[in-house]
């Protein structure tokens, strides 16, 4: 079918390489559940909200997919970290993991609150938007130096979001605030998600209005100060309600009406969510493995860990000497198969070169017909007798063969169901032997049988007619 004027030629996209396109130096996540229930995959969502926009959104996780998959993917795509949702009998877990050599942090969550459900306790909740276009800062509170695995948990955290530069930074990126708090009376660190509201202060809500241009209904007045100093009936906006600590003065210029360079604003954190108790648990050396560098409710004495650390000495060793005996098979397997390979292309040499040397041959030969006869051979004559003498002589060979297989004192085999044939057919020729006659005979065919028979009956016409005349 034609294609019209108004359809378009889908336009192909060059896709190059992930590796080119992607900046290593920007930290990326994958967020995944695995075994979940609804509401626990309802928090995988949420999350991945929280770490977007440097995180996969629409990422597809199957139950036969398992943590090497993810793995072989974080490489080309810039992944650096891998957040894992796993639901069972005892609770819900996360694990935090650096890619591709640990540590990993393994936490317990204690409770849980979707983006949905702080919104309904809101009266003016605020919808998904711009905010998520640019990533979070993280705000680290109540973090001890003493412990280290305090210590070690914040530059976790610290590493999953991109770093800032103070003096370089646009203020109007900075849209949303990742806080974690430790509660030292839990020992559990509070997760919070919060959007930045930044407000001038010092305006009324008409000159407000004003600046949003918007157009308002000035009939009811008679001149536009009327509107400035009584229309808002002097209420200023909710920001000057606030205290002076949320007050500052800024040192850039902001997208927002109002919010100018060496001007005061007002910043207020509006919660978008989710919400999370954690609990650590554990903290792993390697990638999911590896060294337990802490662990909530197991202590180990020295004995204990250097035991436990010849068993894993040992177990990789074996698997480092299975992995060499595979290769070393992988190896020997290609090694025969190229033997093969090179022992079946000698033999359709060979047998190429011998089906050339025949048709040499038989050239030969048709060429002597022409010197002595002096005319052309008939097509397939050489070649017809050729096949006819390989036949003959594959059948003496496979009867010699038989021959050798069953010895010197073998009988010739004999068809008994033929012979039986043949006695039958002797005997019906005995007792009927004018039929046997009379299949030897040949029958004419139809047509010259008439003739025949009409020339009988003119040549008895005439005899009769003689006769008669007589």
């Amino acid at each position: 079918m034609a294609r019209t004027h108004k359809q378009k030629k889908k336009s192909k996209k060059k896709r190059g390489h992930p590796e080119d396109e992607i900046d290593t130096s920007i930290p990326r996540s994958f967020v995944i559940g695995q075994d979940c229930p609804a509401s626990v995959m309802q928090l995988v969502k949420d999350m991945r909200m929280v770490m977007s926009p440097n995180t996969a959104l629409k990422l597809k996780v199957r139950k036969k997919n398992v943590l090497k998959d993810f793995v072989h993917l974080a490489g080309p795509f810039g992944v650096s970290h891998l957040l894992v949702f796993r639901h069972t009998k005892v609770g819900t877990n996360l694990r935090i993991a650096r890619l591709p050599r640990g540590p990993t942090l393994m936490f317990r969550v204690k409770s849980y609150s979707h983006i949905k459900d702080v919104a309904r306790s809101q009266p003016n909740p605020k919808s998904p938007g711009a905010q998520y276009l640019t990533a979070p800062l993280l705000v680290l509170n109540n973090i001890s130096a003493d412990k280290v695995e305090t210590r070690l948990t914040a530059k976790v955290f610290q590493s999953l979001f991109p770093s800032i530069d103070v003096s370089t930074v646009d203020l109007a990126l900075l849209k949303r605030i990742v806080l974690l708090h430790h509660d030292t009376e839990t020992d559990e660190m509070c997760l919070r998600h919060y959007e930045i509201d930044v407000k001038p202060t010092g305006i009324s809500k008409s000159v407000k209005q004003l600046l949003k241009s918007h157009v308002p209904d000035l009939s009811k007045y008679d001149d536009v100060s009327d509107f400035v100093l009584r229309g808002g009936d002097g209420y200023e906006s909710d920001a000057s309600d606030m205290g002076d600590g949320n007050k500052v003065v800024l040192a850039q210029n902001m997208k927002k009406a109002g919010n100018q360079e060496s001007k005061r604003s007002a910043i207020r954190l509006v919660e978008l969510g989710p919400r999370m108790h954690l609990e650590l648990v554990k903290i792993e050396d390697g990638f999911c493995e590896g060294d337990v560098l802490y662990h909530r409710h197991v202590h180990k004495t020295d004995e204990e860990v250097a035991s436990s650390k010849k068993k894993i000495e040992k177990a990789h060793k074996l698997k480092a000497q299975r992995k060499a005996e595979q290769e070393r098979n992988v190896k020997r397997k290609r090694k025969e198969k190229e033997e093969n390979k090179k022992r079946a292309m000698e033999g359709q040499k060979k047998k190429y070169t011998k089906h050339q040397n025949e048709v040499v041959s038989d050239d030969d030969d048709e060429e002597y017909f022409r010197q002595e006869v002096g005319e052309e051979p008939e097509k397939g004559l050489f070649t017809q007798r050729r096949g006819q003498q390989k036949r003959r002589k594959d059948h003496q060979t496979t009867g010699d063969v038989a021959a050798d297989r069953e010895g010197p004192t073998a009988k010739a085999p004999t068809n008994t169901s033929v012979d039986r044939k043949r006695k039958s057919k002797s005997d019906r020729s005995r007792s009927n032997p004018d039929k046997d006659s009379s299949k030897g005979k040949k029958k004419a065919p139809k047509g010259k049988s008439k003739e025949r028979n009409v020339g009988d009956d003119e040549s008895t016409k005439k005899r009769r007619r003689k006769d008669t005349s007589q």
